[in-house]
């Protein structure tokens, strides 16, 4: 699984890999290093994948998204 999201990773381009340790403190910040850095370059792409763990903390972070100013938007939209 590893290896898969890194080949994701390099083949998308993605600036963090949100679940690359399956522990909620460690989603917690990658999640928060994806926003300072979608607030430093004006945007930010990360690989989340669909373990529950992760499914979780990614609905209690879409929640704090408006406070922080930053929209999360599917990369699928810019490949329209």
């Amino acid at each position: 699984v590893e290896e898969t999201a890194r080949r994701k990773q390099l083949a998308i381009g993605a600036d963090i890999v949100v679940d690359q340790e399956l522990s909620p403190q460690a989603i917690d910040a990658a999640l928060r290093e994806l926003i300072q850095r979608a607030k430093k370059n004006g945007s930010a792409v990360a690989l989340v994948r669909p373990y529950p763990v992760t499914l979780g903390k990614l609905r209690e972070f879409i929640d704090t998204l408006k406070a922080e100013n930053v929209e999360l938007v599917p990369l699928s939209v810019h490949f329209k």
